[in-house]
């Protein structure tokens, strides 16, 4: 009898911890109790599938350990660590975390330090409540399970835990286009779940010859011979450089960007569309570089040898086909998303990191290098090695606009009138960076200027900001897309006349374009990204760029998105149809 009691207070424990335990978590990710309460009310199938998680994790450690008091607060520990880490993320970039995140741990630690964190009530309340006043008295005691009764219970317990989570997982519903939205609705845990790395391009059902010829038709490649003027290019692609005076929401007394808009009328300019917000540098890099979505290829930033190989056909290999010799740059070390490995199997032939290629920049803005110091040293190192009859490609990676915005800057050129405390202060620094970046592109386009060589600038913004440090937020649907823009700019030394047609570009179709402008025509591919009719992309959003409108069309999307992936899958993965366009 005494043991039966036991029993059931030792299980009513468990299950009480668990409904707990899921309920704070949630609040952390969600940063609501109100909000909290309105997803239980409106989605019960997942909170109580994830209570039957945490339950059937605390169970099977307890029969493992025999030690219930170890096992609620190791369980505890596994799913509020990461809730807290969440919580930190959404502060620092405004997006949430992803399972795939993890494989940036050690970079991540090496950032966290230069981040001003404000550590919600609620985290010291949880902690509190999950590890140190659980579990109570009865549950510090040994549970008196051995031998062969132990191992049944504790393979018991296993196959309930793995059934739960198969549950769990396994809960119908549409995944949503945003992974924020995917909390909102399936609950923490299923969240990290659905984020997890994903399968790469299988083989599309329509998958053949005819099928990739057909796309392709009319889009034949030109010899590289038949190319004239080879300028050099320079690809700057500018940390989170983002039109923040045209969202109308912050009372502004200038605009940051108004030599870049001057820039573009003067030249040629359009708006990028970044498939991400806030952060994730290089997906925008990707797209640009290859001309492949990372929707189709979501596990691009972690050595996926599946995705970026040895020899892939890429806008780098179009230009060294071309003549050019490559080079990278990025004031950083080469292991941000694994950067030295991606770059060099993209085909470049140089790469410059941070003590490896470009000297310590102690000019900095908050926690980063400025921009000029770096596109100095470009300009050193291209003046070192431009030879009269080769071309020469840099792909610049700029870092000084990187957040979080809250450090000591003293430039106020730009004052934000509608806000206060640190959001007024996060807008202004931003927005003053931006002047000073554009400071130092001026500097760059006038040393190129000063040259005989032809040269091409090719200026855009990886990605937005983290807008919610200064009070504003994405929003839903076509009216989210402007988070999603950001400038693109297209300078020539020369005289070219490099006018754009288009409102706007998808990442993934930029370095299409310029091959275009260039007139360098020798990969059908690249010449059906450039001069396709079809609307570009929002894969964000899932939406499409029409004129400058964005629209939803469910069936009008999937056809185009189709399109992409059976080619990206003939490039990447299959069996290179696409060279009898050429």
């Amino acid at each position: 009898m005494e043991y039966a009691l036991f029993l059931i207070l030792f299980l009513g424990t468990l299950f009480i911890n668990a409904v707990l335990c899921s309920y704070l978590v949630e609040i952390i990710v969600r940063q609501s109790r109100q909000i909290t309460i309105v997803w239980y009310m409106d989605k019960r199938a997942f909170f109580w599938a994830e209570v039957m998680v945490v339950f059937c994790v605390s169970l099977f450690l307890s029969m493992c350990t025999n030690r219930p008091a170890h096992a609620l607060r190791i369980t505890n520990l596994l799913i509020f660590c990461p809730a807290v880490i969440y919580s930190y993320k959404w502060q620092f970039r405004g997006e949430p975390l992803l399972l795939t995140d993890f494989g940036q741990i050690r970079e991540a630690a090496e950032l966290v330090p230069n981040f001003k964190m404000t550590i919600p009530s609620i985290l010291l309340s949880a902690f509190v409540i999950l590890i140190v006043l659980i579990p109570i008295p009865y549950m510090g005691q040994r549970l008196e399970i051995r031998g062969k009764r132990r191992a049944i219970c504790s393979a018991a317990s296993a196959v309930f835990f793995l059934g739960s989570l198969f549950y769990a997982a396994n809960i119908d519903f549409s995944i949503p286009n945003q992974y924020t939205d995917l909390y909102n609705k399936a609950g923490f845990l299923r969240g990290l779940w659905e984020t997890r790395p994903q399968k790469q391009l299988e083989k599309p059902a329509e998958y053949e010859r005819t099928q990739v010829l057909s796309l392709l038709e009319g889009f034949g490649a030109e010899t590289v011979s038949s190319q004239t003027c080879k300028p050099d290019v320079f690809f700057i692609m500018s940390e989170s450089l983002f039109d923040l005076y045209r969202l109308e929401k912050l009372d502004m007394t200038m605009d940051p960007l108004a030599s870049l808009k001057k820039l573009q009328e003067e030249y040629s300019g359009a708006n990028f569309l970044a498939p991400n917000f806030g952060g994730g540098t290089f997906y925008s890099e990707y797209e640009v570089l290859t001309g492949y979505r990372t929707s189709d290829t979501p596990n691009v930033l972690f050595n996926d040898k599946d995705v970026i190989t040895e020899g892939m056909d890429t806008l780098v290999t179009v230009l060294k086909e071309a003549g050019y010799t490559a080079t990278a740059v990025h004031p950083n070390s080469g292991r941000y998303y694994n950067r030295a490995y991606n770059y060099r199997r993209m085909g470049f032939d140089r790469m410059q990191f941070a003590g490896d290629g470009l000297k310590p920049i102690t000019e900095k803005i908050g926690f980063y290098p400025k921009d000029k110091p770096l596109l100095k040293q470009v300009l050193d190192d291209y003046d070192g090695i431009k030879a009269e009859n080769q071309p020469l490609f840099y792909h610049i990676v700029t870092y000084q606009n990187h957040g979080p915005y809250a450090s000591d800057y003293d430039r106020r050129d730009v004052l934000v009138m509608n806000r206060s405390g640190d959001e007024k202060k996060n807008a202004e620094n931003y927005s003053n960076a931006c002047i000073e970046h554009m400071e130092a592109v001026a500097y760059f386009l006038q040393a190129l200027s000063e040259r005989k060589r032809p040269a091409v600038v090719v200026l855009w913004g990886d990605h937005a900001p983290n807008t919610s440090s200064f009070g504003l937020q994405p929003g839903d649907g076509a009216n989210a897309a402007l988070y999603y823009q950001t400038p693109i700019l297209i300078w020539n030394n020369y005289g070219a006349d490099f006018k754009l047609e288009e409102d706007s570009i998808a990442a993934y179709r930029l370095g299409a374009v310029v091959l275009n402008l260039l007139g360098i025509h020798s990969d059908a591919y690249f010449n059906w990204l450039a001069e396709n009719d079809e609307p570009d992309l929002l894969t964000s959003r899932h939406l499409l760029e029409i004129e400058g409108r964005f629209m939803e069309d469910d069936d009008r999307y999937k056809e185009i998105s189709d399109q992409l992936y059976l080619l990206h899958y003939d490039r990447l993965k299959g069996e290179k149809y696409w060279k009898e366009a050429n």
